[in-house]
């Protein structure tokens, strides 16, 4: 059997992140029993997806996603379809530009619109756990 090669993605906001920890720690003997919470979130995010693919026995491949992304690219980077993707970006959620006939998105756009993602999918778990404690019974 092949290990899955886990593709992780990152935007400059994570590149700083990462950087500005390493200058923290930089000729220290720094105590590496960092808490989630110590991080950045960008940098957190990063260091468990690669920690989740590790203990599944997966490859990891880092890199960064170029500045500019076609819709693809996009719809892989968040998850989603490409169809579901250009409704996203149709209906302004999603800032996206023209080059020619073809639209394009920015990096970070697409990484901020991932975590928005992630929140409102955060929340509709927490107002279904809100809405089971209210019912008193597992739904």
């Amino acid at each position: 059997m092949t290990a899955r090669t886990h593709q992780v993605l990152f935007d400059s906001d994570t590149s700083n992140s990462a950087s500005e920890l390493l200058k923290k720690t930089a000729g220290s003997n720094a105590d590496w029993s960092i808490r989630r919470s110590d991080l950045d979130p960008h940098v957190a995010d990063l260091i468990e997806t690669v920690l989740e693919a590790v203990a599944a026995g997966e490859g990891v491949s880092i890199g960064q996603v170029p500045e500019v992304v076609t819709t693809t690219t996009a719809a892989s980077m968040l998850g989603l379809s490409r169809p579901t993707l250009m409704k996203h970006v149709r209906e302004g959620r999603l800032p996206s530009h023209a080059v020619g006939t073809h639209t394009r998105l920015r990096r970070d756009d697409v990484m901020n619109f991932k975590r928005e993602l992630r929140a409102v999918r955060a929340r509709a778990i927490e107002d279904l756990m809100e809405l089971e404690d209210e019912l008193g019974e597992p739904l």
